[in-house]
């Protein structure tokens, strides 16, 4: 079906993240870039770019999708899984899609590197479980105990975190057990961002840093490019990609320092959860849909294939929503496809590749999915 059935929403401001949905590893070629959110009455919905390359979206249900193009199989069975979760957000989408690569839907590439990114999500948030256990007993009882992936685990130690944290419980009327599954709950916020440890990189300090580096390297070719759309493009591109990973950067920033009062941020989780949850879950929205964005780039080889890529990093960029100006953050202000060249084509510009060369290429970018 013709895309001109659609309605087009030609400016699309979202106001907060969760309106903004949430960005999709989906192999279909027209799916490119979407993002599903909670629809306002029941189901799913998507936002899909518009397939020309121009500006505008359209927001469409699944059957809308269906009429779109043919979802592949992994698309299909990933629309599923994520309409069921509980909570539509980075996190729970980026734990179906591993799921579902790892048993094998995106291709083998996929299915090996899931299984592995999944045991080394695992060995984080036991090791950030352990920090933040340090963390807490050095604060409550300082001994001038590093807190470091290095630090062994003695019988000493566990009779002494078991007594604090004992301690801890009977202040703010809780159990050790409670206590205990508290640092357990935030362990699986803190686990991607990391703490302020000797300990290495967490999982979003390691895209936003990658994000920084993308950015460098698009400005060096809208320097050196000598087409002026494309150097324009490059240029836009490359200020937003920057823009947002300093927003990056101050999130995760703020999110550690909820753990410099150990005590206070145990209070404020069995007070209030679900408000420690939104401030700890803000680095993986603003750098939710980047990682792609960084693969289009970082899995171009030559000149030619960096100015269709930039076309595709057109159009997945994240728009930033207004939510951002109440987290004291500048929202980068850029909509790259009012700078698409239009000599280039739009969107399908550079795509020389049959419909399953494309599906391929995407299965090929989960594998490298972090």
């Amino acid at each position: 079906m013709s895309t001109q059935s659609f309605p087009l929403i030609q400016t699309y401001r979202p106001t907060t993240f969760r309106e903004r949905g949430v960005a999709m590893p989906f192999t279909s070629p027209r799916l490119a870039g979407a993002r599903v959110r909670p629809a306002e009455r029941t189901g799913t919905e998507f936002v899909v770019p518009n397939p020309s390359g121009g500006r505008g979206v359209y927001v469409l249900h699944w059957g809308g999708v269906r009429q779109l193009c043919a979802p592949t199989v992994h698309d299909t069975l990933l629309h599923q899984r994520v309409a069921r979760l509980p909570v539509m957000d980075p996190g729970g989408v980026r734990g179906v899609a591993r799921q579902l690569a790892a048993e094998g839907m995106a291709g083998k590439d996929a299915a090996l590197a899931a299984r592995t990114t999944q045991s080394s999500d695992r060995d984080e948030l036991v090791l950030v479980n352990f920090l933040l256990l340090i963390t807490l007993m050095e604060q409550v009882e300082p001994t001038g105990l590093r807190v470091s992936v290095a630090t062994e685990r003695t019988p000493e130690l566990d009779f002494n975190a078991r007594r604090i944290v004992s301690r801890v419980g009977r202040e703010l009327g809780r159990g050790t057990a409670r206590v205990g599954g508290d640092l357990e709950g935030l362990s699986l916020y803190l686990a991607a961002i990391g703490l302020d440890a000797d300990a290495p990189p967490a999982r979003l300090p390691r895209l936003a840093a990658r994000l920084e580096r993308v950015a460098a390297s698009v400005a060096r070719f809208a320097d050196q490019c000598a087409d002026e759309a494309f150097c324009h493009l490059a240029g836009a591109l490359a200020r937003g990609a920057g823009a947002a990973a300093d927003c990056a950067d101050s999130t995760i920033s703020a999110a550690r320092a909820v753990t410099h009062d150990m005590r206070g941020l145990l209070r404020a989780w069995a007070e209030t959860p679900a408000e420690i949850a939104e401030q700890l879950s803000r680095p993986e929205w603003v750098l939710d849909g980047w990682e792609r964005f960084c693969l289009l780039w970082e899995t171009a080889p030559t000149t030619a294939s960096h100015r269709a890529a930039l076309l595709e990093m057109a159009q997945a960029v994240p728009v930033s929503p207004m939510e951002l100006s109440a987290w004291n953050h500048d929202r980068p202000d850029i909509d790259a496809r009012e700078r698409l060249p239009r000599a280039a084509g739009g969107r399908d510009a550079g795509r020389a590749a049959p419909a399953f060369g494309l599906i391929a290429r995407n299965e090929s970018l989960q594998a490298l999915l972090a």
